[in-house]
């Protein structure tokens, strides 16, 4: 699929050359990136996001400021999965300084979320940057009219509360992903929150009376099922994923009092990502 997609991409690429119109070349550069990216291969990625953001000075007024914008985003989630913290700190931080220029809400609240996802997956978490960057992210998109990002930052900021033992408020902010994953009908999102919010009361002790629950993507799937256990005994977790548009199980079993969360930290890539076609 990646192999046909750059294909497409690659032809697109020489009608541009032939016919001169160098104005596109920068939103092709970065589908190429974007493409590398999603295959996993990241240096590749880095190679063209970077090659699109040099090329990008053709585009003219504010669309060339929204490009580098996001052409920075990018390249912070290429640094991110290649364990360069400080780098996708700085390449956030620059899209984000672009997007408070031209006031654009939502791609700021996504710049704060990433932000957030990695001071928390600092080791030891930053639990001050981490809950700031959250706040200021869930703060923006409440306001916003497209909140497909509201429940994953407040699942992600729950699980930072469990790592920093707050468990009233992780249960508070599972509880909201909860309500705007069904509202969205997110239920991929729904399975992770209910799998941390049974994990977060097995982890309490508090099991035995408040079992994890148990959602049904389809009649013939379930994402979460629990067996009875002891200090021996285990529980047992799926994590969903998909495969080709069908939901794909894949367990995991953990013991009474280890937890282990659906870190849901995953990058939000920006929207209106092609701003000259």
């Amino acid at each position: 699929l990646f192999e046909e997609a750059n294909n497409y991409v690659n032809t697109c690429l020489n009608i541009i050359k032939i016919r001169n119109a160098k104005e596109l070349m920068p939103t092709a550069y970065y589908h190429k990136g974007h493409i590398a990216y999603k295959s996993g291969d990241f240096d590749k990625a880095d190679y063209w996001f970077h090659k699109a953001y040099k090329s990008c000075d053709i585009i003219l007024g504010m669309q060339q400021k929204h490009f580098k914008a996001n052409i920075n985003h990018h390249l912070g989630m290429v640094a991110e999965e290649k364990k360069q913290g400080s780098k996708a700190i700085k390449y956030y931080q620059k899209s984000l300084e672009i997007n408070q220029e031209l006031g654009l809400t939502l791609h700021l609240a996504q710049n704060y979320h990433q932000l957030g996802n990695l001071y928390q997956k600092q080791s030891p978490p930053d639990f001050k940057n981490s809950e700031f960057y959250y706040q200021k992210s869930i703060e923006l998109t409440e306001k916003c009219h497209h909140q497909f990002q509201l429940p994953i930052t407040y699942n992600n900021l729950a699980n930072l509360y469990v790592k920093n033992g707050t468990y009233s408020l992780a249960e508070n902010y599972y509880l909201k992903s909860l309500d705007v994953a069904k509202k969205l009908a997110n239920k991929m999102l729904m399975a992770g929150t209910y799998l941390n919010f049974g994990n977060l009361k097995l982890f309490q002790s508090e099991f035995e009376t408040a079992p994890l629950s148990v959602i049904t993507m389809s009649p013939q799937y379930k994402v979460a099922e629990t067996i009875d256990y002891n200090d021996y005994q285990l529980n047992m977790v799926f994590n969903p994923t998909y495969v080709d548009g069908k939901l794909n199980l894949t367990a995991k079993k953990i013991l009474k009092n280890e937890l282990i969360l659906f870190d849901n930290t995953i990058s939000i890539r920006t929207e209106d990502v092609r701003p000259i076609l």
